[in-house]
């Protein structure tokens, strides 16, 4: 999967009507290890904004796909979203041939290709504000397919282009936007799940034959199961690290868990509160039937707990059901035969998830899927008490690899749960067709960690059988230099603010500088610091302060030498050596005034 080109018709947010980004040169994609494209510059020059207008297109055009088939809901979503109703685009990508093939199983009206390295179909969507998408796929110079606005004769799976496998976001900021198009897609996500259970057990509904229910429940789930796009939280940490460490596949998990010095997971606990029917005022509460999906994922954990406690999925009355586990090997071998794969887990536990969202009132639901994308979504959300949430993963241990010393995940540093976050969720989700959108994922970090991170990224994909391409595509936003220095210039994307908008430069550009492009692979930190981020000396402005006040003031032999003794407190840097020359020079003068 790579990105192409990306053309805003309107404004969003800092970017203007107009703003154009060619995220590479050429369309032809190179797989051999990855390669972020990586946006730098001062706070506030609008490099989040790129990753927050791709998420609310991939969720805009995931959505679409949730709600196929869906006609009337299909029509009062496009009303009332203000994504939909404000913002024009033109996005360009294209998808490697396992993406394209999961397409063609929800699609069959998808043309087959051959699959050669250099040419992959481009899906080229151009959807205007207030208006209906278009889209195409081109093959070369032949077109594949093309649509415009859902109409009579066409089929559901004709709704939406072909879509990445994953699209995958990470803010580590207080302003989490770019979580707001992820959270709005979770209430439509589990709409869809519990939509046959909400509507055969609402009272003064007709309810739905067994049949009708089981028809529903099975598009339902298939939908959920897939869940396209994943937001990375405190939360959602968890669920990857269990889904890494109790089934392991061939990818080297010890070498992003060594960083952390953390060897396993200890122990760990779920809960599930089974959710009532969020009735209308006067109705007594009803417990709300889960499909059939869920409860199946409940049994698979049931039987590879060590404890339960609780109500059982078949039980008449359901409230409340615990689950206990000591994990050794005898508990991954349970995971692997009822689980199989590790993305698998992650699904499943994402959709137990997705029970969180049912004690929402409809009002509080549609107010999600209706609020305006400048607005941080995130803070608005109810706040349960742990123990009130209809799903929980708490107690969770882990064991350090230096002490076999066991602690808790909450007593993790913060660069240590950033470190998790972040590479976990790729490692877990290293398949082909996946997009990270990382809104500066170095923050916590120390500098041995900042200057291994693209390093970190390739290491922890790497598979240790096979020499599987790398088959995704990595946007991050950062201030690290390090960073910048493991990336190659053409991907490499300088913001900055000018005439009251967003504009960049790419440091490959000839124009990047007075004297041309700028190559930042394997540039030094601190001509990062001076070309890009414009950062000229190497210590703090408060010691610059200080050394400009010293030489300020020389008019006389012991203001000279008080200078020298104040300056010898400092630490070793270019600015002090400058300095304690330019009192010599002074010295000097003042020894040996010429007459």
């Amino acid at each position: 999967m790579r990105l192409l080109s990306l053309h805003l018709h309107t404004a969003f947010r800092g970017l203007p009507a107009g703003f154009q980004l060619d995220f590479r040169p050429g369309a032809a994609p190179t797989y051999e290890q990855l390669e972020p494209i990586c946006f730098v510059g001062l706070n506030g020059s609008g490099k989040s904004n790129v990753l927050q207008v791709l998420a609310e297109i991939f969720a805009y055009l995931e959505t679409r796909s949730v709600l196929r088939g869906q006609g009337k809901a299909l029509e009062k979503w496009t009303q009332t979203d203000h994504f939909w109703r404000t913002v024009g685009f033109e996005l360009d990508y294209t998808l490697d041939q396992f993406t394209w093939s999961l397409a063609r199983s929800e699609n069959s009206d998808l043309k087959d290709y051959n699959h050669l390295d250099t040419a992959f179909p481009t899906i080229k969507i151009h959807k205007p504000a207030k208006s209906y998408m278009r889209w195409d796929i081109v093959y070369g110079d032949k077109p594949l397919w093309g649509i415009d606005r859902p109409r009579a004769g066409y089929t559901k799976a004709q709704q939406y282009p072909p879509l990445p496998r994953h699209v995958v976001g990470y803010s580590s900021g207080m302003n989490e936007l770019l979580s707001n198009p992820f959270i709005r897609l979770d209430v439509h996500y589990a709409e869809k799940l519990l939509a046959a259970q909400l509507r055969s057990n609402a009272p003064n509904e007709k309810s739905l034959t067994d049949d009708e229910v089981e028809e529903q429940s099975q598009v339902e789930t298939e939908t959920v199961a897939r869940n396209r796009l994943i937001y990375l939280d405190y939360e959602s940490n968890k669920l990857i690290i269990l889904a890494n460490f109790l089934i392991q596949g061939t990818k080297p998990l010890h070498k992003l868990y060594q960083e952390a010095r953390i060897s396993r997971v200890h122990s760990f606990r779920l809960t599930i509160h089974y959710p009532l029917h969020p009735t209308t005022e006067g109705n007594p509460l009803q417990p709300l039937e889960l499909p059939g999906f869920l409860n199946q994922t409940i049994n698979r954990l049931i039987c590879c707990a060590t404890s339960w406690a609780g109500d059982l999925p078949e039980a008449a009355i359901r409230v409340r059901l615990e689950l206990n586990f000591w994990v050794n090997e005898a508990t991954k071998q349970a995971f692997r035969h009822h689980f199989y794969t590790a993305d698998n887990l992650l699904g499943q536990l994402y959709a137990l998830r997705l029970l969180n969202t049912a004690p929402y009132s409809e009002k509080m639901r549609d107010d999600i899927k209706q609020r305006w994308f400048n607005e941080n979504i995130s803070v608005q959300l109810p706040r349960p008490e742990p123990a009130n949430m209809p799903f929980y993963v708490d107690e969770l241990q882990l064991v350090k690899e230096t002490v076999e010393e066991t602690i808790s995940y909450r007593s993790l540093s913060d660069g240590e749960h950033q470190l998790l976050h972040v590479f976990g969720a790729i490692l877990l989700m290293d398949q082909p067709g996946t997009l990270f959108l990382l809104d500066e994922p170095e923050t916590h970090f120390n500098p041995d960690w900042r200057s291994k991170f693209v390093q970190i990224l390739n290491k922890v994909t790497q598979d240790t059988e096979t020499t599987l391409k790398r088959e995704q595509d990595v946007l991050l936003t950062s201030h690290s230099p390090f960073i910048v220095s493991d990336c190659k210039p053409e991907n490499v994307f300088v913001f900055k603010r000018e005439n009251g908008g967003v504009g960049y430069k790419r440091a490959a550009d000839s124009t990047f500088t007075e004297t041309g492009a700028f190559n930042t692979y394997g540039a030094s930190e601190g001509l990062i610091l001076e070309v890009i981020f414009g950062k000229r000396d190497s210590v703090s402005q408060m010691v610059l302060s200080i050394i400009d006040r010293i030489k300020a003031a020389t008019a006389t032999l012991d203001d000279v030498r008080a200078g020298k003794r104040e300056l010898l407190q400092l630490g070793e840097s270019i600015e002090k050596f400058d300095a304690l020359n330019y009192l010599n020079r002074r010295e000097k003068q003042l020894l040996n005034p010429t007459p």
